[in-house]
């Protein structure tokens, strides 16, 4: 009855108040009137047990079989609530004693699936230091029981099982788990679950360097090229030693500014044709052939991850026509490094996904095609390259027309050492040029190769 203080009062007489309260949220309510019958104090005893309260289960359970409701199934879960969360050296003499008195009344219980559960119950704290040989037997009929009360057993015996037993159980429900990994859908409900073991990243390691060759060829070239321009600038020298020194310090000056800006032209040109060599079509027969292999599987991946991770304002059809050349580029990569026989495109999802998003997030910083900027050489460079190699033909020519004003005589020999400088000064060239290109693009792909394991590692699953 409420009054108007807004105070509840119970005035029933003879009346039992279960609970008394304003608001009450996600809460089990255990009443049992003093008048319960023994059915109903199990019942309240099996509902302790099941929402982790053993110890007023224990009180309920063995109230009920003191007031004569005893049967296979009450013994059962007696036995459980005596154990659960206890080891087995927790338990009282009396405990121990009242334990082993139940065991000798199993046989007196009715033939039935709560008789079989309990009297494996016991079975089980019998097997605690027997062979394994006798365990195995045992865990083979705790395995022909259901579901249910198998899985009670082993819940709520866990800190009591120990030693080889406890291994046993624990390969039992391991098995178990792995047979029923895919039930109830789970592939579809927690895809994330069941990928493929992630492959380790990988990069491209440098490629073979070439300048030990170019060095071995240097000095014979370089060689040939020195006494060939000595011997003209001497009959230049013979000739008109004003004009030939002055031509000689125009040529030095010409030739190492063409070195300087020539080395930086040859070697992007060079490392472009590298980066961007002629597609690859490759014979239908040929088993690594894209058509239907590894590489389509890849191109496929990488075309779903960018498609699904465009920047802001990019329609996917308009991303992926944006990065054509950035995947291709990516796809031969991943294809090269990845393309083994036990490997599928599923184990590097994750190197493509991070992969995508890179791509998405070096667009958003303005950088995405830094590298390809890079790779193009200043057009100031070039044109003073070739500047500077023109002045150096025409100081040439100047040298033989040098020649020519002091004896003509000397002319053909003058013709003879441009030849030879000419031919010897290009491979010279040619041999330092690769040389020198050959280590500088060592270092870069050595310090490139080792950023990108260091930064695709942490991010590799499992890592």
């Amino acid at each position: 009855m409420i009054d108007g203080s807004g105070v509840t009062h119970n005035w029933a007489s003879h009346s039992t108040v279960g609970i008394q309260a304003e608001t009450v949220h996600n809460s089990n309510v255990y009443f049992v009137h003093p008048d319960a019958s023994p059915q109903e104090k199990y019942s309240v005893g099996v509902r302790f047990l099941e929402d982790g309260i053993p110890s007023r289960a224990r009180d309920m359970i063995s109230d009920a079989i003191a007031h004569g409701y005893d049967n296979a199934e009450v013994r059962f879960y007696w036995v459980l609530a005596m154990l659960s969360g206890r080891a087995y050296h927790d338990l009282s003499t009396e405990e121990l004693q009242r334990l082993h008195h139940a065991s000798g009344l199993v046989w007196n219980y009715a033939d039935g699936e709560w008789k079989d559960a309990l009297r494996i119950a016991f079975e089980l704290l019998a097997m605690l230091s027997t062979a394994d040989g006798e365990t195995r037997r045992v865990l083979e009929r705790l395995r022909a029981l259901s579901p249910r009360r198998r899985d009670a057993i082993l819940r709520h015996f866990d800190l009591v099982l120990t030693g080889g037993l406890k291994d046993a159980l624990w390969a039992e429900n391991r098995e178990r788990a792995e047979m029923d990994r895919f039930a109830n859908d789970r592939v579809k409900r927690v895809w994330a679950y069941f990928e493929p073991d992630p492959i380790g990243a990988r990069a491209l390691p440098p490629r073979p360097s070439t300048a030990a060759a170019a060095r071995a060829a240097l000095p014979v070239r370089a060689g040939l090229f020195a006494v060939s321009s000595a011997f003209l600038w001497i009959l230049a020298l013979v000739a008109n030693p004003a004009a030939a020194v002055i031509e000689l310090l125009v040529a030095l000056g010409a030739g190492l500014t063409a070195g300087h800006f020539g080395s930086q032209w040859w070697y992007q040109e060079h490392q472009l044709k590298a980066k961007n060599p002629q597609p690859y079509v490759p014979h239908p027969r040929d088993p690594a052939s894209p058509v239907d292999g590894f590489t389509n599987r890849v191109r496929h991946s990488f075309d779903h991850y960018f498609s699904v991770r465009t920047p802001h304002g990019f329609a996917p059809q308009e991303w992926l026509g944006y990065t054509v050349h950035i995947r291709n580029s990516l796809v031969a990569e991943i294809a090269l490094l990845y393309r083994e026989s036990r490997i599928s495109v599923d184990r590097v999802n994750w190197l493509i996904r991070y992969l995508a998003e890179d791509a998405r997030e070096r667009h958003n910083r303005g950088t995405l095609f830094d590298q390809r900027h890079q790779n193009q050489t200043a057009g100031v460079a070039q044109g003073v390259c070739v500047i500077a190699l023109i002045a150096l033909g025409i100081t040439t020519l100047a040298l033989l027309g040098t020649v020519a004003s002091g004896a003509g005589e000397s002319m053909l020999l003058a013709v003879l050492a441009v030849v030879g400088a000419v031919w010897s000064g290009r491979a010279a060239a040619f041999s330092w040029l690769e040389a020198r290109g050959e280590e500088r693009r060592m270092a870069e792909e050595t310090q490139v190769y080792q950023e990108q394991l260091l930064r695709l590692n942490p991010r590799c699953p499992g890592w």
